[in-house]
C-alpha cells in the first residue's frame, strides 16, 4: 500500500519498503531500501518528484507567490487521520489547508484530485495508477469458526484504476471484537497470491484460512484486505479492506462430526464406534451435560457432567448400535458448554438388517467313532449291556466303521482312578478277536465296591489319554461318543459340564462330540433321581438324554449307535443362540432338507435329523441356516 501526505507547498510521495526479496512489482524498482515508481520523463512522477535514472525521486517545486495546496475531496479527514498515525502533525495541517483558497484550474496553485474526482490527464497530469478493492463472494462463513480447522470462502479483487496492477496478495485477519481497522496487530489467518490485474478488470479468488489454536475462544471481527504488504502502487489507497463482520471463535468439538453404523444384523447384532469430546484450545471448556436424545437402539458411555476440558484434552465416548428391529434408525448425542456453538449435536444412524446366521458342521471323511462306556457298576445294568453287545458290534461291523471301544466305571474304587479302561483287551477294535464277546467281558466286569460317582471325571481322563491304559484310545479325526447309564448325578465338586464339554470341543475341534446318557432308579423308576450335571452336558455337547427305567426305551440312548447313522452326527447344537424357528432351514451337502426329514429341540437347542437315509455321509457338510432369538 502507499500513502500521500498533504502539507503546504509541499506534495511527497511516500514510497514502500521493498519486500525481503527485494519485489517491488512491476511499475517500481528499488532504490536503496525503497521501491520506487520508473518513469521516463518528470511527467509520469506525482507532484515534486522528478525522473532521475529512470526512476520517480522527490524534488523541489518552485511553486508561484500565489501557489498552496488544497484537497478537493470528502476524504481529507481521513488522510489527515493517516498523516497525523504516521507522526505528522494534523492540526498545523488542518491549518494550512484552512487557510487555503480553494484552487481551480486556471489559478497558479496545484491541485490534488483524489479518488472522489478523477484527476486530469491532460500534459504535464499525473501518470496512470492501479487501484485494487475487494469484496467477499457469496456463501456463509462456519458459524462458529473452529480454532485449528481450515474453511474457505471465496471474494473478488477489482482494478478499479487506469494501470495494471502489480501482483499481490489477498489476506484474512483477526482483529479484536468491533475493530475494523488493518493493522500490524491484525492476526493473519489465510492468504491467496493475486496476479497482475488490468485495468477494469477482476479476479474471483478462494482463500482458505485457519485460526490457530492459540487464539482464545470469543467474538472477533473479521477482515478482508487486498495488497498487505503494499507491493501495489495504487491511485487510493484506502479502499483495501472489506470488514466482514463479527464472528465467533470456538475451541471445543467432536471427532468425528457424526456416526454412521451402516447395516448391523437384528436383533442379535451390534456394532460399537468410537467418539471423541476435543478441546483444540490452550484455555479450559466447561461442559454441563452430554445427553443421548432418543433412538433406544443406540447407547453410549457418559462420563460425568459437569466436565471441565482442559487445553489439548480428548474425553472418548463409545456409541453402541444394537438395533432390535429391521430397518433404519438415528438418534442424536447433545453436548452443552459453555462457548459459541452450544449444544454441539452429533447425529447417529444405522439400519438393522434381517441376520441370519449360519453354523457348518463338517462330519469325518470316512467313518470312525471312539465310543466309551461309562457305567455304574450296578450288576443290573452290566447283565442289561453285556447281552446288547452283539447287537452293538453287529451295527457297527454293517456300516463298515472304524472303531475303537473303551468300557471305564462312573465310580471310584479302592486302588483305581476314575476313567481308567477296563479289560483286557483295554480298547477293542475291528481286528479284535471276537470283539462282541471281549466286549461283553469289558461291560460285565465287577471290580470291587464303588465310594463315588466320577463319571465326569472319568471322561476327561480317557479322552485325554491320562487314564490307566488309555493311550491311542481317541483320534483324530474321528467322532467321540461318551455313552453314560447311571442312577445319580456325578457328585465330584471339581469337575463341571461346561469344563468337560469345552475339552470335548477343542479336541475334537469344534465338532465331532455327542453325549448319549440313561439313567435308572433302584427303587424301580418310582422317584426318579435328578441327574443335573449330567443332563447339562448332554446339553452342551447336543447329544441325547432318556430314562431307562423301562428297559424298552433302551433305545433311545443306543440309537446314536445303530444303522447308518454309527459315526455320522445326526444331532446338531444351535449354542449359545437360539433360532427363530420359523427361519430355520437344514442343508445337508448343498442339499436342503424337506421339513419332515429334520426336527428342532428346543429343549436342548438343537436340531436332529430324523430320517435315517438323509443322515450326511463320510464328508458330507451340514449348514444349518436361521435368524437368532436374542436373550
Amino acid at each position: 500500500m502507499r500513502r500521500l501526505f498533504f502539507a503546504a507547498f509541499a506534495i511527497t510521495w511516500s514510497a514502500c519498503s521493498a519486500s525481503p526479496a527485494g519485489n517491488c512489482g512491476e511499475g517500481a524498482r528499488l532504490v536503496g531500501d525503497i521501491c520506487r515508481p520508473v518513469c521516463n520523463d518528470d511527467s509520469e512522477c506525482l507532484g515534486s518528484e522528478v525522473c532521475t535514472d529512470s526512476v520517480c525521486v522527490p524534488g523541489t517545486p518552485t511553486p508561484n507567490a500565489d501557489a498552496s495546496v488544497a484537497v478537493r475531496d470528502d476524504a481529507a479527514e481521513a488522510k489527515h487521520d493517516d498523516a497525523a498515525t504516521m507522526g505528522g502533525d494534523p492540526d498545523a495541517s488542518d491549518t494550512a489547508m484552512d487557510a487555503a483558497p480553494m484552487p481551480n484550474d486556471d489559478a497558479g496553485v496545484i491541485v490534488v484530485h483524489t479518488d472522489a474526482e478523477p484527476m486530469p490527464m491532460g500534459d504535464g497530469g499525473p501518470r496512470r495508477q492501479a487501484d485494487l478493492t475487494v469484496v467477499r463472494g457469496p456463501g456463509m462463513l462456519p458459524a462458529p469458526v473452529l480454532v485449528g480447522e481450515d474453511f474457505a470462502f471465496s471474494a473478488t479483487v477489482n482494478n478499479i484504476g487506469d494501470a495494471m496492477s502489480a501482483a499481490s496478495q489477498l489476506a484474512l485477519f483477526l482483529n479484536p471484537d468491533g475493530d475494523t481497522t488493518y493493522s500490524m496487530a491484525s492476526i493473519p489467518v489465510g492468504n491467496v497470491a493475486v496476479p497482475g490485474t488490468m485495468a477494469g478488470a477482476s479476479r474471483t479468488l478462494s482463500i482458505t484460512a485457519r485460526v490457530p489454536n492459540s487464539v482464545p475462544p470469543g467474538r472477533r471481527q473479521l477482515l478482508l484486505v487486498v495488497d498487505p504488504l503494499g507491493t501495489v502502487v495504487e491511485r487510493n489507497e484506502l479502499n483495501n479492506v472489506d470488514d466482514l463482520g463479527r464472528v465467533d471463535i470456538t475451541t471445543i468439538t467432536v471427532e468425528p462430526r457424526q456416526l454412521a453404523f451402516g447395516q448391523i444384523s437384528s436383533p442379535c447384532g451390534e456394532s460399537i464406534l468410537p467418539l471423541s469430546l476435543v478441546n483444540r484450545g490452550t484455555t479450559p471448556v466447561s461442559v454441563a451435560q452430554i445427553q443421548l436424545a432418543a433412538g433406544s437402539a443406540f447407547t453410549v458411555e457418559l462420563p460425568s457432567t459437569p466436565l471441565m476440558l482442559q487445553g489439548g484434552q480428548r474425553q472418548p465416548l463409545a456409541v453402541t448400535f444394537h438395533p432390535r428391529a429391521v430397518g433404519m434408525a438415528s438418534a442424536s448425542i447433545q453436548i452443552d458448554h459453555d462457548q459459541a456453538g452450544s449444544p454441539i449435536t452429533v447425529p447417529l444412524s444405522g439400519e438393522g438388517v434381517a441376520g441370519s446366521q449360519t453354523l457348518t458342521f463338517a462330519p469325518p471323511h470316512q467313518r470312525r467313532a471312539d465310543i466309551l462306556f461309562v457305567i455304574d457298576d450296578v450288576s443290573r445294568y452290566e447283565s442289561e449291556l453285556a447281552l446288547r453287545a452283539p447287537a452293538i458290534i453287529a451295527d457297527l461291523t454293517q456300516t463298515g466303521a472304524d472303531y475303537h471301544l473303551a468300557v471305564t466305571g462312573a465310580r471310584t474304587f479302592v486302588g483305581s482312578n476314575p476313567g481308567d479302561l477296563r479289560g483286557p483287551p483295554y480298547i477293542i477294535t475291528p481286528q479284535t478277536p471276537n470283539p462282541a464277546q471281549a466286549l461283553a467281558s469289558n461291560l460285565s466286569a465287577n471290580v470291587g465296591i464303588p465310594t463315588g460317582n466320577n463319571g465326569l471325571r472319568a471322561i476327561e481322563r480317557a479322552m485325554t489319554n491320562q487314564s490307566a491304559n488309555a493311550a491311542g484310545f481317541v483320534r483324530e479325526p474321528a467322532w467321540f461318543l461318551a455313552l453314560i447309564l447311571n442312577d445319580a448325578d456325578d457328585n465330584d465338586a471339581g469337575s463341571q459340564p461346561a469344563t468337560i464339554a469345552d475339552e470335548m470341543r477343542t479336541l475334537k475341534n469344534g465338532s465331532g462330540v455327542s453325549v448319549a446318557a440313561g439313567f435308572l432308579n433302584l427303587g424301580g423308576c418310582s422317584m426318579p433321581i435328578p441327574s443335573t450335571k449330567y443332563d447339562q452336558l448332554v446339553t452342551l455337547t447336543g447329544g441325547t438324554s432318556a430314562s431307562v427305567c423301562d428297559p424298552m426305551s433302551w433305545a433311545t440312548v443306543f440309537d446314536a449307535l445303530r444303522g447308518t447313522r454309527f459315526g455320522m452326527p445326526y444331532t446338531f447344537s444351535l449354542a449359545p443362540r437360539a433360532p427363530s424357528v420359523a427361519t430355520l432351514s437344514v442343508n445337508v451337502a448343498g442339499v436342503q432338507l424337506p421339513a419332515d426329514a429334520w426336527e428342532y429341540d428346543s429343549m436342548n437347542n438343537v436340531v436332529r435329523i430324523l430320517d435315517p437315509e438323509e443322515t450326511p455321509a463320510a464328508g458330507d457338510s451340514v449348514e444349518i441356516s436361521f435368524v437368532p432369538v436374542c436373550n
